[in-house]
């Protein structure tokens, strides 16, 4: 058993998920919840670095375990109700770490790009797209929908679009998928019929997806 020492908010995060709070507090930590605390001190300090100018709150701490060596953080910024994850993963000689703040940033300039491109063939579509998957280092904090692409021409994500009944056609599905492609917009997509569309936006419909008609897609076969 080793001893450490503890802030009090690292003590909290340990108690919540191991016994022996008495222990914990003591700063008397085995050798499974030692591994655990540095990974947790690594998360701590990849989005301190990562994001100065955000006030990061750490909402819960997962370790991992023999089946999952990762370790996650799920984490708020300043007020914000938006919940994020960061996952250490352990690696020679240190630790890798991603989050999911950094793919959150760049979604309103890829979602503005996707709804550009299906104006311009003709579709006055909103767009909502989630990236559902931690991104690292090599992920930009600040660059734009065109650089992501370029990086990172097939990064899994998941859009929702939005177009008005009257677009409700067949063949509608090939059309999407066309212009999608040549445009080399990767992914998973869903298309919800909506009436009206004017002074809606994508977030206010995706709050009632599931009473709209919508269809899905896939278009993985870009260039």
């Amino acid at each position: 058993m080793n001893q450490m020492e503890l802030t009090e908010r690292e003590i909290e995060l340990l108690c919540a998920v191991y016994p022996c709070e008495e222990l914990i507090r003591e700063g008397r930590l085995l050798p499974n919840q030692q591994q655990a605390l540095e990974l947790l001190r690594a998360g701590c300090a990849w989005l301190a670095a990562r994001y100065p100018e955000e006030e990061i709150r750490i909402l819960h701490f997962t370790p991992g375990n023999r089946f999952t060596p990762w370790a996650e953080l799920r984490f708020c910024c300043g007020e914000g109700e938006t919940v994020y994850t960061a996952v250490m993963e352990p690696e020679e000689g240190g630790c890798r770490c991603a989050d999911t703040l950094c793919t959150a940033r760049i979604r309103p300039a890829y979602d503005a790009l996707v709804e550009q491109t299906l104006q311009r063939a003709g579709f006055p579509a909103l767009s909502l797209t989630v990236f559902p998957n931690p991104a690292g280092k090599e992920f930009p904090t600040d660059g734009s929908a065109e650089a992501l692409l370029l990086l990172f021409p097939r990064l899994k994500r998941n859009t929702r679009l939005f177009l008005p009944a009257a677009f409700d056609r067949e063949g509608l599905r090939e059309e999407l998928h066309a212009a999608l492609r040549e445009a080399g917009l990767y992914g998973s997509y869903g298309v919800a019929f909506a009436d009206p569309m004017e002074g809606q936006n994508a977030a206010r419909l995706n709050e009632s997806w599931g009473a709209l008609p919508h269809f899905s897609f896939n278009c993985f076969d870009v260039g």
